[in-house]
């Protein structure tokens, strides 16, 4: 019986062919053969011929086995080059159709695009049903837009704050106060107004109040 160590170099001579392989494997020939190959006339060959009949054998048996597993690693290459490329034309498509939904959408990354115009959409919850009523939601975003000087932001809130029914009047007193604010935070900044000298004047007004 010929003995197979776990890596066995074999020499497999035809008539003018020298091929080396080497067998990863654990005992016998025989049971390389049982457990390895269902063909009772490789079997028979292998355990029945010369040793270079029967390396031949295997060699040929193996090789067989490794062109089809060759196959099946190309297969599923090729499966999964389609299947990305498939997905991949699917994700644009979506994202063309995402960016249809709103001209704001073109703004945000891909990776968090989805996202961020849901949190958008969201958002503007706080103007229709919001604690506020939408005219004072409207007021509040004209003052900050007027504070940062957000010349996009004013223009959209001026034209939202009119269509819920506030006066052009109102919308100037809330720019106003919005200027206030800015006017007297950098009055008490610049002279470097104290907590306590703040705490003070607070109390005094609240007295009045």
């Amino acid at each position: 019986m010929i003995k197979l160590n776990k890596f066995l170099p074999i020499c497999l001579i035809s008539s003018k062919t020298f091929i080396f392989a080497e067998l990863k494997c654990n005992g016998t020939l025989a049971q390389l053969v049982e457990q390895r190959t269902e063909n009772p006339c490789v079997r028979s060959s292998i355990l029945r011929g010369t040793t270079k009949n029967s390396f031949q054998g295997v060699f040929l048996y193996l090789n067989q086995i490794n062109q089809i597993k060759m196959k099946k690693i190309i297969l599923i290459i090729c499966i999964a080059f389609i299947s990305f490329n498939a997905i991949g034309q699917t994700d644009e498509s979506s994202y063309e159709e995402f960016l249809q939904e709103s001209p704001f959408n073109r703004m945000y990354p891909k990776l968090i695009a989805s996202e961020a115009a849901q949190y958008f959409g969201d958002w503007n919850k706080l103007f229709s049903s919001g604690p506020t009523t939408t005219k004072e939601a409207r007021l509040a975003a004209i003052s900050a837009s007027a504070a940062i000087k957000c010349e996009y932001c004013i223009k959209a809130q001026v034209i939202f704050a009119k269509k819920a029914g506030l006066t052009d009047d109102e919308i100037k007193a809330a720019v106003q106060i919005a200027a206030e604010v800015a006017r007297f935070s950098t009055l008490l900044y610049g002279n470097e107004f104290t907590d306590e000298e703040f705490n003070k004047a607070l109390e005094k007004i609240l007295s009045g109040l």
